[in-house]
Parts: C-alpha cells; structure tokens; sequence
C-alpha cells in the first residue's frame, strides 16, 4: 500500500508546475453486475491527488480499495487499484459535451487467490465503470455514485 501512495504523491508532486494540487478522498457505493457470479454491491473508496493542467484538465492520480458482495454465490472480493482520470474543466468548455475519462489496474482478492484487473470509467451524473479480470476473463460493469471531498 506504501508503494502505490508513493506513487501517488511523486506524480502530483512532480507536476506541481502545472497547477494547483488538491488531495482528495473519494468514498464511493457501487451496484453491478458480473458476468460468472452475477449482481453485486459494495463500496470503494479512492485516495488521491487532483490537479488543474495548463491544458484546463484536471488529472487525477489515485489509490482505491475497495469490497464486493456478490448476492447469489455470497463470494466476498476485495480488490485495490491504481487509478488516472481526466476531467474537462467545464468553466473553459465552449461547445460540446466534456466526458470525463479514467483508467486503473489493480488485483481482486477471492477466496484466498489473487487476479490482475483492469478498469475503465466515465461519467456524466453518476461513475459507470467497467473492469475486466485477466485470470478468469469475467467482466463487471457497475454504477458507482461517489462524493469526493477534497481540500484537506
């Protein structure tokens, strides 16, 4: 977990040039579905770093762990990420719809074995995520509200 925080605060740090830096905790709910063990719900939440660029993007580096319960097989996953977005800044934004973009790769924890995933998310009123685990192939799509809170 130290590793991926380093991670973290070296690539904020070491763009702090391009703008102002915002750390943030971004608690979220998520309910979705799987395509082996059918529908879940959990929660996540992400630790990280915001900052606005000269392009009028704001970047976003973080960490996110988070819980899965799936309600047919009652399989409890955990999993952690590392974790990019970019988002539009909509006070520059002339025409056109700005969709905000993000990307992780982390490891699901099942059952006593471990995976490789990889996710990738947009929203526009609430996070819609896809993750896909490279051991099994399953696939998960989800519905994630989340509340950043920042300027801590």
């Amino acid at each position: 977990m130290h590793r991926y925080i380093s991670l973290i605060l070296f690539v904020g740090l070491g763009t702090y040039s391009h703008g102002a830096i915002t750390p943030y905790i971004s608690p979220g709910v998520q309910i979705g579905y799987n395509t082996d063990r059918g529908k879940y719900i959990g929660f996540q939440i992400s630790l990280g770093m915001s900052y606005n660029s000269k392009s009028n993007h704001f970047y976003s580096p973080s960490v996110c762990s988070g819980y899965k319960r799936f309600f047919l097989s009652k399989i409890k996953e955990t999993y952690m990420d590392i974790q990019i977005s970019s988002v539009p800044d909509t006070r520059f934004a002339v025409e056109g719809l700005l969709v905000p973009l993000g990307f992780g790769v982390g490891m699901n924890y099942t059952n006593g074995s471990s995976s490789m995933r990889i996710k990738g998310w947009t929203w526009l009123f609430s996070c819609i995520t896809y993750d896909y685990e490279i051991k099994t192939q399953s696939k998960n799509i989800s519905l994630i509200p989340i509340l950043p809170i920042g300027d801590f």
